[in-house]
């Protein structure tokens, strides 16, 4: 969805990769996170994000977790025009 956006896609499978890869691209804007993943949840990599990056935009997303902190938060599953809202971007 977000390549759709005209994004430039990383991923990462864990927190800790993810934070190797904001130390590593310098130019990321936006990091769209899931609450549940290996090693730490979503709103400790936002945390960490944050104090690294504090401009970064961040997003969580869940399925089951209803947004429990001061980031942008988004229920899965969600639409293209809802992500689009979130990050300000239109679908080519």
């Amino acid at each position: 969805m977000l390549q759709g956006c005209g994004c430039e896609v990383l991923t990462a499978a864990s927190g800790a990769l993810a934070l190797a890869a904001l130390d590593q691209h310098p130019k990321i804007a936006h990091l769209l996170t899931d609450v549940q993943m290996p090693g730490m949840d979503g709103y400790e990599l936002a945390r960490k994000a944050m104090k690294a990056r504090p401009h970064l935009s961040v997003v969580i997303m869940s399925a089951v977790d209803r947004g429990r902190t001061d980031f942008p938060f988004i229920q899965k599953p969600f639409s293209l025009l809802q992500l689009e809202s979130i990050f300000g971007c239109e679908a080519s």
